[in-house]
């Protein structure tokens, strides 16, 4: 039947192929024509539906001036004269003249204009929206248009002002500018700026000026800011801005304070704008505290630090210092010490350094030399020289000496001090000068001898961490107030290169807005009483979570000083949040199954606000190298810096667009670590994905681990070592996971499945091993590693999108295109019914089954919030084409058989649901049953078991909210009973009653029982009533028995309600706090099971092999769900094998030619021209078309801005000009030729011979599915009809907007596609033989399928004339195909100098001794060729046929390496070749030769005879003279043989030659 639709589907095609290939080529601006077809199905005609402004106003006028942009360029994509040549690449590298790009700062702009390595920067050219004569801003050329006749052709008055925003990136004071230099970047230069201060208070920096009074750029300005214009200046205040940047930073070990990047504010007033900075990476310090300036509470001299070289040079160290510092004497002496004052860096609020100094003596400690009675007023102390540890000083008056104190930190009589008594003086102690006398009032207690004394500042023995300085203090501000303080080792490493482990403070990429400040430096994680550094390299992050969530999702810190780094910030329009990123992973990257990707708070990116910031007054400056809010001289955060590039553009973009924009940086500057959104189920997926469906990078810390191994038993839900796990504690969804390995952070893998790995069950076979079980974690819990996963999984489930009975002559063609009003299916049902309550619409095609699941098992279609489900039972399942197949039996279980409108099931409605679920109840029971009548486990599980299974549970839940209850299960057995008494042959009736099992449920009509051993009893029927027990009994009327059988006989239930097999489960009811519930089984009541993990307490004896513990396994994507679970990779076909790639049937179910909207067609063509069977032809040159296809195979979002209308299906004529972003090619790009803009051989067109070909390539098919009401984004609506859909991608479903994980569940995430994007290609004559990559391009971002090309062998199907004379010289022409191009037959260098080629195609005779190439080879197309014939070489040809003297030879086409097959159509004949050809040649020897010669003269002479004798005499010096030459004689050589000849043996010879030549001629003439 499909068969039938094929040739209106493939005129349809070729009709869209023949018009869209006239389609103008596009400019900036275009007006596309009224029969220029795109859209869905190719389907809809006219331009994308814009108003000549570029802004979307929703109407579709034909033929109507528009702007349709990528941000990357595409095949069409206009090119200014003066931008950089190396910025000319279609496909590659961004558009310059994308209406929202404002600023291209790019070093290619310094090498056009040939600026010399490490030339002052008095500008950075601006390379954006050039001025041209078809730029959108030019309408009439008029004196008010931005592009102006004068900037066109870039004359306008004042230099350089040509761009649409004539501001310029500048610096006019030559004093402070950076420096260019060259190939620093991947070999691109940079823009250098390397400040002249460490602490950034003077430097380099650039910054924008009008440049011209107004956009028309007549009059010079240098006020600072960028000039009003109609676009950018009103755009970035509408619109928001984005601004990407290529950046790194430069700290040496001297450097402190923070480094600014770019800096945009309004005014000089406040803080009022925009900064990103990096952070002073600082190095861990000896020590480091609180600081203030009074030494004392009062009183003295000393009450303040005396830290300018006056007085004692005292300084206090111990205000709130954390960590405690040292308590050994001069641990600290002759290391610098770092004082910060409390006056804040305006911009970041970082305090500024105050003071450095040189610690000279740390503590001032002595010990008695002898006991000192009470009343003693000097006592001594042991060393010293007449002071204490140096100090000596007058002013030792003011300080106080502590008694009985060992610690420093505390030497109050609180603590362990005996008394505190003030000193009046220091001296040396006048019996032994080595020791120290101190003079104190007198003692009122005695201090015995070697009791430790301190020195401390306050009367009662506090503040006692006290140290001098050597010299003056140097200040490097005012005074300073109070603050912090840090003690630095000089002999350690200094930043940015610390210790591992030894950082205080990260140098990172940070941000503020306004009031808002995001300081990713993790200096308050990294520097605490307990936290003493940090080490990124270990992932130690500090005390708590908060420094590695400042790190955004990843959790990945990154170094500002290492390599360089993408940085991308977006600022909406309200300027009150910003959001950052590093190296790629765009808001929505790693946020994947269980959300639609539009809601905020999908992901955490590394630079943000905490909270709304307030409003900025409208951006009007910016700055690069600084961070000053001052506007006309920056004061403060100067930088040390390479910045290699930045973009800004006037619109917050899309992830996807930054995707794009970072692909082009990330190939161009070598940055390998960017990463880009590849993830299948990411609403915000930028590029395709090839091969197979797989997983992405991992971008969370996955790991393998062991339950709950580094918890104590009281911390881990299981907790009883060695035994059966027991206890309120246990649950079928949660697990602890191993607290050494896994992240101690809230929700880190939310949405990741956990697999279990390992472990064993116990000796006894009560504890069942639960490897394979695998969950959807939906909730985790920091500290105490407690993952919420469900291991039953229940709830999973797909819609069902159609029934059909087996033979399918209900399916006329695909379900998708069901959804016009005139549409119908042929059957009973007509248009209303997709799935018919009829037993015989047995075939479900559904969207999505479990690949886990293998059959039998149960489905329940309906609405799960409802009574009204019907149970299937599930016996085959296979994957065909865009659908899950399933062969079912309906209505199993008693449940009543459903159907479900056409209407509802496209609309994704909740009564086409297929919940899925291992077992369904087959019986009623009472809350007190512990005996329940399931659907069949076999495949499930090992039956019959043992009972007495402590880890076996199960989820048992009622549809229409009826409750859910967890039950323990023991065993599972088949439901037997015994004969009540003796059976007669041929009953009809049948009592039983209970074997081992007390049952309570009813046995039904239709129960089939089997009476006696399950494999040789006989099997009857309950033909009346279903039958409740009674007394005991069940009392049933069957099918007639044949043999009767004794009382208490076995009879077992083999099949209820369709199902086989059915089986008892022993139950513990209620288990996990719920409720036991009244089952009915009629409801289609769920029943999953599943087997609890063990923990690390389960090892030792009683284990199998002495392990039981699980382990488990992380995995970031989830495999198992949708859409993993189908055929995701990218699949290319042609009609006759052009693309070796995998078989027909790959991925693809049963091999069929379909309506092309089924998404699963497979063409083949027979050849060119034949329409019956193929869909297209290649181009005139002898291209074949290639079939591209795959759910994955287009980008998430194919948006481009302007020209576009949401959400209207009629509307949505994106395709055509994405497709003017699509590049495919056939090669391999060399890794030297990974940077776009590179255009230097190897990597420029035609000097590379194994590069990357482009093929033609259209679209034919998008990706459609239930909610494509917006084809740019058709993967963000998730459920229900899409109405409620908004333009922005936004999707609520019933009135709740998917933001929790909870929704995973229902899994609202997924986009069910009805249709694979298809793309089709046309491919070159030939590409080489080599096995090739096959790229894909969208938008500039590649994926590789590799070494999938090979292009079909060359054909020779005929030669004409097919005859030629062997002394060779005419010419025969080649008819057949895949000749390839007509360069290939000529290899040339560089200057056009024909060479012989490794690889030249070439023509070549074969014979079965011989082969030569064609005298002169002429390509006419690859299907045709012209070949002069060589000449027959004159040796033994074998296969010659001496009779008719012919010879058969090959005719091969050797095209780039591949060579045309031996066939009997490839033959040329040679004619009239001498028959002495077939005469053995051997020039080893004399006598080889004489023999040779014999042979020869007599065919020679045979052959001349038999042609009349047409030389007459001649005829003898004729041969001799040809058979001189073909043996091989010099002339020497013949003068012998003439010789021999004259001998009786050569008239001996003669005579017979004569002989056999007479004998020959009479023979022809019989």
């Amino acid at each position: 039947m499909a068969f039938r639709l094929l040739t209106p589907i493939i005129t349809l095609l070729l009709a869209a192929y023949a018009s869209a290939a006239g389609t103008a080529a596009w400019s900036d601006t275009s007006v596309l024509a009224a029969t220029t077809y795109h859209g869905p199905n190719l389907a809809f005609k006219g331009d994308l539906g814009s108003s000549t402004t570029g802004v979307d106003d929703g109407t579709l006028a034909i033929g109507s001036t528009i702007v349709a942009k990528s941000v990357m360029t595409g095949s069409d994509s206009f090119f200014p004269s003066t931008l950089p040549a190396s910025l000319k690449v279609p496909h590659l590298v961004p558009d310059s003249t994308h209406p929202d790009l404002a600023f291209w700062w790019t070093p290619e702009a310094f090498e056009r204009d040939g600026v010399a390595d490490g030339a002052y920067v008095s500008e950075w050219p601006n390379v954006a929206n050039i001025c041209h004569d078809k730029h959108v801003e030019t309408v009439t050329g008029a004196a008010n248009d931005i592009c102006v006749t004068a900037k066109v052709q870039n004359s306008q008055a004042v230099s350089g002002g040509n761009t649409v925003n004539v501001a310029r990136m500048g610096q006019n004071d030559a004093t402070k500018r950076p420096i260019y230099k060259k190939k620093i970047a991947n070999g691109h230069g940079v823009v250098r700026f390397t400040r002249s201060a460490v602490d950034g208070t003077a430097g380099p920096f650039l910054e924008l000026d009008q440049r011209c009074t107004d956009s028309a750029c007549g009059t010079a300005s240098t006020t600072e800011g960028w000039a009003a214009d109609t676009v950018f200046d009103a755009a970035i205040v509408a619109n928001g801005l984005t601004m990407i940047t290529v950046v790194k930073m430069s700290q040496s070990a001297t450097d402190r304070n923070n480094m600014g990047i770019v800096h945009l504010n309004a005014n000089t007033a406040d803080k009022n704008g925009f900064a990103l900075y990096a952070t002073e990476s600082k190095c861990m310090p000896k020590h480091y505290g609180a600081f203030t300036t009074a030494l004392q509470t009062g009183g003295g001299a000393l009450t303040t630090q005396q830290l300018d070289g006056t007085g004692l040079k005292l300084v206090r160290l111990d205000v709130s210092s954390t960590p405690t510092a040292s308590t050994i004497m001069n641990a600290y002496s002759g290391m610098t010490l770092k004082i910060f004052g409390n006056t804040a860096d305006t911009s970041t609020g970082e305090q500024t350094l105050s003071h450095t100094c040189t610690l000279d003596k740390y503590l001032f400690q002595g010990t008695l030399m002898s006991t000192f009675a009470i009343g003693a007023t000097v006592v001594t102390i042991l060393g010293g020289a007449g002071s204490i540890n140096g100090m000596s000083d007058a002013t030792i008056s003011n300080l106080y000496l502590s008694f009985g104190c060992t610690d420093p930190n505390d030497c109050t009589v609180a603590g362990p001090a005996t008394e505190i008594l003030q000193i009046t003086s220091v001296a040396a102690n006048g019996v032994d000068a080595a020791n120290t006398d101190i003079t104190v009032a007198a003692l009122t207690i005695q201090q015995n001898l070697g009791t430790s004394v301190f020195v401390c500042l306050e009367a009662d023995g506090s503040k006692c961490i006290i140290a001098t300085t050597t010299g003056a203090c140097n200040p490097t501000t005012a005074p300073a107030a109070d603050g912090t303080f840090e003690i630095w080792d000089t002999t350690e490493t200094g930043a940015p290169n610390c210790p591992r482990g030894k950082v205080k403070q990260f140098g990172t990429f940070n941000a503020y807005l306004n009031d808002q400040n995001d300081n990713n430096g993790c200096q308050t994680e990294c520097a605490t009483a307990t936290q003493l550094g940090c080490n990124s390299q270990t992932s130690d992050y500090g005390s708590g979570t908060t420094c590695a969530d400042k790190q955004g999702t990843l959790h990945k810190m990154v170094d500002a000083n290492e390599g360089f780094k993408i940085v991308a910030v977006t600022i909406p329009a309200a300027r009150t949040t910003f959001k950052g990123y590093v190296n790629g992973f765009h808001e929505g990257c790693d946020y994947r199954q269980g959300t639609d990707g539009c809601a905020a708070g999908k992901i955490v990116p590394p630079l943000q606000t905490a909270s709304a910031a307030t409003a900025a007054t409208a951006f009007a400056r910016m700055k690069l190298g600084s961070l000053s809010v001052a506007n006309a001289a920056p004061v403060t955060g100067f930088a040390s810096m390479d910045m290699a590039e930045m973009m800004v553009y006037s619109q917050v973009l899309t992830p996807e667009e930054l995707d794009r924009i970072g692909f082009y940086l990330a190939n161009k500057y070598g940055i390998d670590d960017y990463i880009i959104n590849d993830d299948i189920r990411s609403p915000f997926r930028t590029k395709p994905v090839s091969l197979s469906a797989g997983c992405g990078p991992t971008h969370r810390k996955l790991h393998e681990g062991i339950v709950c191994k580094g918890l104590g038993q009281n911390t881990c839900y299981h907790v009883t070592a060695n035994t059966p796990p027991t206890g309120a504690n246990l649950y079928h969804n949660q697990i602890s996971l191993q607290s050494t390995l896994a992240e101690n952070v809230a929700s880190y893998y939310l949405l990741a499945r956990l697999t279990i790995t390992g472990g064993n069950g116990n000796l006894a076979g009560t504890v069942k091993s639960a490897k394979g079980q695998s969950c959807v974690i939906t909730a985790y819990a920091a500290t105490t590693y407690m993952a919420t996963c469900d291991f039953t999984n229940q709830g999973d489930f797909g819609y069902v999108k159609y029934a059909v009975d087996p033979t399918g002559v209900t399916y006329l063609t695909s379900w998708q295109n069901r959804l016009g009003a005139g549409s119908s299916f042929v059957g009973a049902g007509g248009d209303v019914n997709a799935v018919e309550a009829n037993a015989a619409h047995s075939v479900f095609y559904t969207t999505y089954a479990p690949a886990d699941y293998v059959a039998p098992f149960i489905a329940l279609l309906g609405d799960p919030s409802t009574a009204n489900i019907e149970a299937v039972r599930v016996t085959a399942k296979v994957i065909e084409g865009t659908d899950h197949k399933l062969t079912v039996t309906r209505g199993v279980g008693g449940t009543t058989l459903r159907a479900v409108t056409n209407a509802l099931t496209i609309q994704h409605d909740a009564t086409a649901k297929l919940t899925y679920t291992h077992a369904i109840v087959m019986g009623d029971a009472v809350v007190g049953d512990t005996y329940l009548i399931v659907s069949a486990l076999g495949l499930l599980y090992d039956l019959p078991t043992t009972t007495g299974i402590t880890n076996w549970y199960a989820k048992i839940v009622i549809p229409n909210s009826g409750g859910t209850e967890v039950v323990q299960v023991t065993a599972a057995n088949a439901p037997t009973f015994l004969t009540n008494a003796i059976v007669a042959n041929s009953a009809t009736a049948l009592v039983l009653k209970d074997n081992t099992q007390t049952l309570t449920f009813s046995i039904l009509i239709g129960d089939k029982l089997t009476v006696g051993p399950l494999s040789t009893g006989e099997t009857v029927e309950v033909t009346t009533a279903d039958v409740a027990k009674a007394g005991g009994t069940w009392t049933l009327t069957i099918t007639a028995i044949t043999t009767g059988v004794a009382a208490d006989t076995l009879v077992t239930l083999v099949e209820r309600k369709a199902v086989p097999s059915p089986t008892i489960i022993t139950v513990v009811r209620a288990q996990e706090s719920t409720t036991a519930l009244a089952l009915t089984a009629t409801d289609g009541i769920s029943v999953d099971f599943m087997y609890l993990p063990q923990n690390q307490f389960s090892t030792g004896a009683l284990w199998v092999n002495g392990d039981g513990v699980s382990t488990y396994r992380i995995e970031d994507c989830d495999t198992v769900a949708y859409p993993y679970s189908r055929d995701a990779p990218i699949q290319t076909f042609t009609g006759n094998g052009y693309i070796k790639g995998p078989p027909s049937t790959y991925g693809l179910g049963p091999s069929t030619s379909d309506t092309l909207t089924t998404g699963n067609s497979l063409w083949y063509s027979a050849g060119a021209g034949d329409s019956s069977t193929s869909l297209a032809v290649g181009p005139a040159g002898g291209g074949q078309m290639v079939v591209i296809k795959g759910w994955h195979l287009m980008p998430h979002d194919n948006h481009i801005r302007y020209g576009v209308v949401a959400n209207t299906p009629a509307t949505t004529l994106d395709t055509q000009r994405l497709e003017n972003y699509l590049k495919v090619t056939v090669g391999q790009r060399p890794a030297e030729c990974r940077d776009p803009t590179k255009r230097t051989a190897p990597c420029t067109a035609g000097t590379n011979p194994h590069g990357e070909t482009a093929l033609t390539c259209q679209i034919v098919e998008t990706g459609a599915g239930y909610c494509a009401a917006d084809f740019r984004i058709p993967c963000r609506c998730v459920g229900g009809t899409c109405t409620d859909c908004p333009s922005s991608g936004a999707c609520n479903y019933i009135g709740t907007t998917e933001t929790s994980a909870a929704n995973y569940a229902l899994k609202k995430n997924v986009w069910h596609q009805t249709r694979k994007p298809t793309i089709h290609c046309s491919v070159p004559p030939a590409l080489g033989a080599d096995m090739q990559d096959l790229n894909i391009y969208w938008h500039g971002v590649k994926t590789s399928i590799t070494n999938w090309y090979r292009p079909e062998a060359p054909v020779v199907e005929r030669v004409e004339p097919a005859q030629a004379a062997y002394t060779g010289g005419s010419t025969v022409t080649i008819i057949g195909r895949n000749f390839g191009p007509k360069v290939s037959y000529t290899s040339q260098t560089a200057g056009g100098a024909k060479t012989a080629g490794t690889r030249e195609s070439h023509v070549e005779v074969r014979g079965k001794s011989f082969s030569a190439k064609c005298a002169k080879t002429t390509y006419v197309s690859d299907k045709e060729l012209l070949c002069v014939v060589p000449t027959l070489p004159a040796r033994r040809i074998a296969g010659l046929d001496k009779t008719s003297r012919r010879v058969e030879v090959s005719v091969v086409v050797s095209a780039e390496g591949l060579r045309s097959a031996l066939t009997s159509k490839a033959i040329l004949t040679y004619t009239s070749v001498p028959s002495y050809f077939s005469c053995e040649y051997k020039s080893t020897s004399e006598a080889a030769k004489r023999d040779c010669f014999t042979c020869c003269r007599s065919a020679c002479i045979i052959d001349e005879f038999a042609l009349g004798g047409v030389k007459g005499g001649s005829t003898f010096s004729h041969c001799d003279s040809s058979c001189y030459s073909y043996c091989g004689y010099s002339a020497v050589g013949r003068r012998r043989l003439l010789s021999a000849g004259g001998s009786a043996r050569g008239r001996s010879s003669a005579r017979a030659l004569a002989k056999r030549i007479r004998a020959r001629m009479a023979a022809r003439r019989a």
